[in-house]
């Protein structure tokens, strides 16, 4: 989709980045670009009229701006980076209740947290990017945002959700709600799920969750799936790569315990709720995005086009309609790494 959806007009139409006056198109570009010069031509512009921007729907999408020419600029800000549903949880690439055990040169990307325990082996020789909360407040809020998200989506999801076979092999899900029994995948044998198309997919298992036990399990991610938006919700353990390893999609929350039997990876975060996460063997834990994403620019590589694939949802401005001073050539610095979150108005601020 492509038009003027940047404007100085009043809206509360969600799902539009909207100005309601100057102020919020001031904050919203200035906190974007991070660069007091730009950001003002930006900001006086817009004043008087709209930017020409696309939103991207699909990841085969063309960025094309049809008059930018080789070099011309494009930022880029992520409107799909909205804040994770598990509040203080997210950002969390291990977060457990009792003891999280770890064997071998794991690497947690993001955070480490267990509450109300206090045991943590295995780091070093594991390593941890981000910050280890052990039984303090941070680790408490944690714990408590995720035990109210599996509290509420395991109940909507017993109420409503979609019912799936428990031998998950050979399936494919697209965005939404589902609920099935003692979940496998990979069982008798290499075996693949697929996750086809942008959105959120909740999994409830109403009681245990194994996967690799028979052979390697594949997770595929198509049609703009992303990990981050993947929620298991398990309702007592987890065993994942047991006994073959693969690559994990999504965010398991389990009720009791997980245990990653064969390393591998895990492309989201691993939450017990009650119990221990044990890493019997090293793995690369990579923590879904705590909220947002970071905003930069892209020169035009071909005549009109950024010659990249599009994010979905992402939204991208052609700064070809600011006239910039002879002062103020249009090859901004790289910006700051920032987050943003969506506000009532339908804006994002940063």
């Amino acid at each position: 989709m492509s038009g003027p959806i940047l404007t100085t007009q009043n809206s509360n139409r969600g799902g539009e980045l909207s100005a309601p006056n100057r102020a919020p198109a001031a904050k919203v570009i200035a906190g974007a670009l991070a660069n007091t010069r730009v950001a003002q031509a930006l900001i006086n512009a817009l004043g008087a009229r709209s930017a020409n921007i696309i939103i991207a729907s699909s990841t085969s999408q063309t960025i094309n701006f049809g008059s930018l020419k080789v070099g011309d600029y494009v930022v880029h800000i992520p409107l799909s980076g909205a804040p994770s549903p598990l509040g203080n949880a997210a950002g969390y690439g291990i977060l457990a209740s009792s003891t999280i055990t770890n064997t071998g040169s794991s690497v947690i990307t993001g955070n480490l947290g267990l509450y109300p325990g206090s045991s943590v082996t295995g780091f070093p020789p594991g390593t941890v990017t981000g910050v280890e909360n052990i039984d303090n407040a941070a680790a408490n809020s944690a714990m408590m945002d995720a035990t109210s998200y599996f509290n509420v989506q395991s109940a909507n999801a017993i109420a409503s959700g979609v019912a799936i076979s428990a031998t998950l092999d050979g399936q494919t899900l697209t965005p939404g709600v589902y609920k099935t029994g003692a979940a496998s995948l990979a069982g008798s044998g290499a075996a693949a799920l697929t996750f086809n198309g942008a959105g959120t997919y909740i999994i409830y298992t109403s009681s245990t969750l194994v996967t690799g036990s028979g052979g390697t399990p594949t997770m595929t991610l198509s049609g703009g799936a992303s990990a981050a938006n993947i929620y298991w919700l398990v309702g007592s353990s987890a065993t994942i790569n047991s006994g073959h390893a693969g690559t994990f999609q999504g965010n398991v929350i389990a009720e009791v315990s997980i245990t990653d039997t064969s390393g591998g990876t895990v492309d989201g975060g691993l939450i017990a709720l009650t119990g221990a996460v044990t890493l019997s063997a090293a793995s690369n834990v990579n923590a879904e995005s705590s909220a947002g994403a970071s905003a930069s620019f892209s020169t035009i590589a071909v005549a009109g086009n950024l010659g990249a694939a599009a994010v979905v949802g992402d939204m991208y401005i052609d700064l070809s309609v600011i006239d910039l001073d002879s002062n103020n050539p249009k090859v901004p610095p790289p910006p700051a790494q920032l987050t943003g979150r969506r506000t009532g108005d339908g804006g994002l601020e940063f």
